[in-house]
């Protein structure tokens, strides 16, 4: 590593995408490193993420307006200098040679204007969004969104940035990346400037890494008309295996309706005893949540059983959960006379 009065030139690449509707940053990840290398697989985890977190930014803040890319740049002496670069090249939907500043912006993506937003932006800036808007482009404002999510802390970040703002993805982008640098033992301290003034040393990596971030998400509720594949017939809270008559999607689901699966145990609703399919029509519930800004279901269940079989349970009731959808089968003409068996079609 050089001297602490070194520092390093600009990359006059960043310079060489001049044109009227292009703006750029550059993103410095400053390793304080003995040596002048980094393990392929850490800089893979760092380029991932500040790919992530500028997605995220972007996603989360501007709608995803913003039309841009990461760039990496060689690096040069000096403990290990990541050069990166923000290429903000337009605004999706806005007119061809749009000069990128935030007036422009804030007019075409209406959540800039929102205290939410400004919120966010001093939260993890510390700067107030009057210091941006008079600025001649909005790169400076990402490159302080990008590299202030890495140097605050992860309960200040929490504390900073308004609940509605979903920067989880982005947080567990910085938890990956402080992990990587914590198993690391080449890794002395962070910084992000070409001087050696890091600003997170290794004793603070830990706070900057959080557990999975879970968010409640309301569930989705369908109505199937389902082949019975594999069907739990001891009490047991196993889960069925039903295929969808619709689209033969696989539904692997928890019974949770007591009166069925209590019937269906003791003879009251017998399975068939021929190869025809067993045949029911249920409402089934896909409880949700979110895992680092990452929609993922986390249990399935079968709500209620209307029919089974040729047998009507109970009917479909009129209140069924918000936004239901069904999944049925159309009922052809003929239907009445076939019977319900498709193999006798």
């Amino acid at each position: 590593m050089g001297s602490e009065s070194e520092t390093f030139n600009s990359p006059q690449i960043l310079k060489n995408f001049g044109s009227e509707t292009f703006d750029s940053s550059q993103l410095l990840m400053h390793f304080d490193t003995a040596e002048h290398f980094l393990p392929a697989d850490s800089y893979l985890i760092t380029v991932k993420s500040l790919n992530n977190i500028l997605n995220e930014i972007n996603k989360r803040l501007f709608e995803g307006r913003l039309d841009c890319e990461l760039l990496v740049f060689p690096h040069e002496n000096g403990g290990f200098l990541s050069i990166n670069g923000l290429k903000i090249t337009g605004i999706k939907k806005a007119a061809k040679n749009t000069i990128i500043t935030l007036g422009v912006l804030g007019g075409l993506v209406s959540f800039t204007e929102t205290d939410t937003f400004k919120g966010a932006v001093h939260g993890i800036t510390g700067k107030e969004m009057q210091h941006y808007e008079t600025s001649k482009n909005i790169g400076e404002l990402i490159h302080d969104l990008i590299i202030g999510i890495y140097k605050v802390e992860n309960e200040d970040l929490k504390r900073k940035i308004p609940l509605e703002v979903n920067l989880d993805k982005a947080i567990k982008a910085k938890s990956d990346f402080y992990q990587m640098c914590w198993n690391s033992e080449l890794i002395k301290a962070i910084g992000f400037d070409n001087t050696y003034n890091f600003s997170v040393p290794r004793n603070r990596f830990l706070y900057h890494i959080s557990k999975d971030i879970i968010r409640p998400v309301e569930s989705d509720f369908h109505i199937y008309d389902a082949v019975l594949v594999s069907p739990v017939n001891v009490p047991k809270d196993t889960k069925w295996v039903l295929e969808d008559r619709v689209t033969k999607t696989k539904i692997s689901a928890h019974m949770r309706d007591k009166s069925f699966r209590a019937g269906l145990l003791n003879g009251k609703y017998p399975l068939k005893e021929t190869k025809d399919d067993d045949v029911l029509t249920i409402l089934v519930e896909y409880e949700k949540q979110e895992r680092n800004g990452e929609l993922e279901v986390k249990n399935t269940c079968i709500k209620t059983v209307y029919k089974f079989n040729n047998e009507d349970i109970t009917p479909i009731p009129d209140d069924l959960p918000k936004g239901t959808k069904f999944k049925q089968q159309e009922h052809r003409p003929m239907d009445k006379y076939w019977g319900e068996n498709d193999e006798l079609r």
